[in-house]
Parts: C-alpha cells; sequence; structure tokens
C-alpha cells in the first residue's frame, strides 16, 4: 500500500491533547492505528479518517488557497459545483442541507439591503429551475437575510461563515473573475 502524505492541522492544540488522553485512557488497551487515525481527523473537525482523506483528495483537484483556517471540507465544496452551472446558475436545488447553505452563503455581498425586486430578479438570474420562492423562503428560513414586516426590503445577516462557506465564496469569485476575463 503506497502512502501519500497528507497535511494535517488543528486550531487548538490542547483540545488535541485531550482528545488524545480521553482516546488513550477510555479503553482498557490504547487504541489501534485506525481508531488514532479517526481521533486525528475528528479532532481536526472532521467525522472520520476517511473523510479527512476524502476532503483532502477534493482539496487537491479543486486547487483552492490553503490560507482559510479550520477545516474545510473540500469534498462538499465539490459535490456542491456539480449543482452549479455555466454562469454560476443552480442547475437543480440539492437534497442535502449542507450543499444548500454553501450556495445560498455566496449568494449577497456583506452589508447588501435589496427591495423585495431586486431579490426576486437576483434569485432568478442564479437559478435555472425557475422557482426563485424556494430559494427566497430558504434564505429567510435558514436566517442569512432578515427583511421587513412588510417584505419590502432583505438585508444580509451579518455573521461569520464557517471556514468551508468561505472557502466555496473564494472559488465561486475566482470563478467569476474567470469567466469575466474570458468574455
Amino acid at each position: 500500500m503506497s502512502k501519500h502524505p497528507l497535511p494535517f492541522q488543528v486550531e487548538d492544540i490542547s483540545a488535541l491533547a485531550k482528545s488524545l488522553k480521553k482516546a488513550a485512557g477510555q479503553a482498557g488497551l490504547p487504541p489501534g492505528h485506525v481508531e488514532w487515525l479517526n481521533i486525528l481527523s475528528r479532532t481536526a473537525g472532521y467525522k472520520n479518517f476517511q473523510h479527512f482523506k476524502a476532503s483532502h483528495a477534493a482539496e487537491q483537484r479543486l486547487a483552492t488557497p490553503a490560507k482559510e483556517t479550520g477545516a474545510i471540507d473540500h469534498s462538499l465544496i465539490e459535490q456542491t459545483l456539480r449543482h452549479i452551472g455555466p454562469h454560476d446558475t443552480l442547475l437543480r436545488w440539492p437534497s442535502r442541507n449542507a450543499q444548500r447553505t454553501l450556495w445560498l452563503w455566496s449568494l449577497f455581498s456583506a452589508r447588501a439591503s435589496l427591495a423585495e425586486s431586486e431579490v426576486n430578479e437576483l434569485l432568478k438570474s442564479r437559478n435555472s429551475f425557475d422557482d426563485h420562492a424556494i430559494l427566497r423562503r430558504a434564505l429567510i428560513d435558514m436566517q442569512y437575510v432578515t427583511r421587513t414586516a412588510n417584505g419590502s426590503e432583505y438585508r444580509r445577516k451579518e455573521m461569520q461563515p464557517p471556514a468551508t462557506a468561505r472557502a466555496f465564496i473564494h472559488l465561486m469569485k475566482a470563478r467569476q473573475q474567470q469567466t469575466c476575463s474570458l468574455s
């Protein structure tokens, strides 16, 4: 079996040490090789070692910048990109909530305040399945935007997106710049 080096980074070495101590003291026997890999992967923010490995492989394929801190799920980004067509339009509404979340993060710019008609036009231009109402509802339900009581003004809720969403937004902006430069 060939070995491929996988870079490993954690934000909090103290949390890593606590997890390792807990795992080593839980059973009468020390954890095996695979269990150690899973423990380390969970400490870095992944579900298990296979998730860590798949995310690293997707990162290599996507060639996303490594400047983001935190666990970035590159395989989720890659899966979400399958739902996005030319001109960054959403081809179909993803069934997985995590994929919906990534795409919704990329819609509004910071401190944007839009009228309902502007939101509708934006959503119509960014999907190809002609259901902007479901997208607008999702924005409200997932609390990415707030709206006035009469629904006349929509404003993006200002909050820090997770590391995966930041990487996805960066990738989408890079794709848009490439499209503009090719035109």
